[in-house]
This record gives structure tokens, C-alpha cells and sequence, in this order.
């Protein structure tokens, strides 16, 4: 009986050894598979992070060219504007200028005379009390 008892236990023992390895094994496969699979999740959520990233920046890129064809045809439109509204305004520029200048000379020339005038009556005054005084003597 006791080497019954014996053969019970050392069988249970190894037994019991191989369930727990059976139950280690399947848990580190399992885990396993999972830990594997993870990197190509990785790279597919960087893929789709990629993807989208580069869909934003295309649609950026689309939003800017069609603001810089706006601003260019905007540029166009006031350029002829200002090119047919231009040469009415340039002439009437170049009168108003003109008429500035004209108006600065005969300024000048009015102020030119007036000193000559003035310079004259001067002159005048002194001879007269040049007159006066030889006059006198």
C-alpha cells in the first residue's frame, strides 16, 4: 500500500508539474500573439496617422493655392482697374501738380517783386534823407 501511496504522489507531482506548464504555456501564447500583433497595430495606426496628416496637408495646401489664385486674380482686376482709372487720375494728378508749381512761381515771383519794392522805397527813402540833409547843410 505504501508504494502505491508512493506512485500516487509521485505521479501527482509530476502531473501537477506538467498541468502548470500546460497552463504557462498557453497564457505565454496567448500573450504572445498579442505582444506580435502589437507591432503591426503600430504601424497600421501610423499608417492611418500618416494618411491623415498627409490628406491635412493637402487640403491646406489646395486652401492656399486657391487664396494665392484669388489674390492674384484680385491683383489683376485692380490693376486694370487702376490702369483704365490711372489715366484719368495721372492727368489729373499731373494738372493739379502743375498748377501747384504755377502757383508756388508766382508766389516767389510776387515775393521777389515785393522785396524789390520794398527794397526800392528803401532806397528812395534814404536818397530823400540824403537830399534832405545836403539840403540842409
Amino acid at each position: 500500500m505504501r508504494a502505491i501511496k508512493n506512485f500516487f504522489h509521485n505521479i501527482n507531482d509530476v502531473l501537477l508539474a506538467i498541468i502548470i506548464v500546460a497552463i504557462a504555456s498557453g497564457i505565454i501564447y496567448w500573450r504572445m500573439q498579442i505582444i506580435l500583433d502589437y507591432p503591426k497595430q503600430l504601424a497600421e495606426t501610423q499608417a492611418q496617422q500618416t494618411y491623415e496628416q498627409q490628406e491635412q496637408a493637402d487640403e491646406a495646401a489646395e486652401k492656399e493655392e486657391a487664396a494665392q489664385a484669388d489674390k492674384s486674380a484680385e491683383k489683376k482686376e485692380t490693376a486694370k482697374t487702376d490702369k483704365s482709372e490711372g489715366s484719368a487720375e495721372s492727368s489729373d494728378t499731373e494738372n493739379s501738380e502743375k498748377s501747384e508749381k504755377k502757383e508756388k512761381a508766382s508766389k516767389s515771383d510776387k515775393s521777389a517783386k515785393k522785396d524789390k519794392s520794398d527794397k526800392d522805397e528803401e532806397d528812395a527813402g534814404m536818397r530823400n534823407a540824403d537830399a534832405d540833409e545836403t539840403g540842409q547843410e
